[in-house]
This record gives structure tokens, C-alpha cells and sequence, in this order.
């Protein structure tokens, strides 16, 4: 059974405080760049807008994420609720790189996740 994300307490260990910074995708790449392991703290799919937000605990940042990715982020908040610690042991993290979108002829920002063993 699937778990509805914006239903989900207490699956992360890590509170995200009142006060972090809310960036773009796009900021957050002016920020970090493509190089970074950018270790996330904890997740969730916003209702209102259908966007999966991350929380970058070290950063105090919340990054949000194109629609495109919700299944996956899904799939990792699922895991988690299902005793996967990756998360909560500060082992997961995504790096920002970017690619030619070859139907618009642009460059796109991209997120590859990732863990620590």
C-alpha cells in the first residue's frame, strides 16, 4: 500500500525548523553547483502545488523539485516509512547537474540521487 506523503509524520528523524531558506532548483544550483553531495534530511510531496520538496539538514535549505520527480521521491519516502534508515543515518544525498534538452535546445537542471555505503 502506497502511503500518501503529505499525510506522513514522524518517519524522519530530522524536524525541519521554521526558519530554512525555501530555493528554486535553479538557485540551488547557483549555490552548490554540480559537484556537491548534498545530503537531504528529509522529504515530502507538497499537496497544494504537486511538488516534492527536500530538506537539506546540513544547509538549512528546502530544495524544490520539478513534478517529475515525485514518483521517485515517493518511492524513498515509502522506503523509509517501511524501516529504510538511509535517510535518517544522513547517508542519502542528490548532486545537480545539467544536460541539453534537445526539443526545446536548452540546457535543463537535473538531480541524481544517490547513498553513502
Amino acid at each position: 500500500m502506497k502511503i500518501r506523503t503529505h499525510e506522513i509524520k514522524d518517519i524522519f528523524t530530522r524536524e525541519i525548523p521554521e526558519d530554512a531558506e525555501f530555493l528554486k532548483l535553479e538557485d540551488a544550483f547557483k549555490t552548490f553547483g554540480t559537484e556537491k553531495k548534498l545530503y537531504v534530511h528529509n522529504m515530502f510531496i507538497n499537496p497544494k502545488k504537486n511538488r516534492g520538496i527536500i530538506y537539506l539538514g546540513n544547509e538549512n535549505k528546502l530544495i524544490s523539485l520539478p513534478e517529475s520527480y515525485n514518483d521517485e521521491l515517493n518511492d524513498y519516502i515509502n522506503q523509509s516509512a517501511e524501516g529504510d534508515t538511509t535517510i535518517n543515518d544522513g547517508k542519502f544525498y542528490f548532486t545537480l547537474y545539467t544536460y541539453k534538452n534537445t526539443k526545446y535546445n536548452k540546457d535543463v537542471i537535473a538531480v541524481k540521487f544517490g547513498a553513502d555505503e
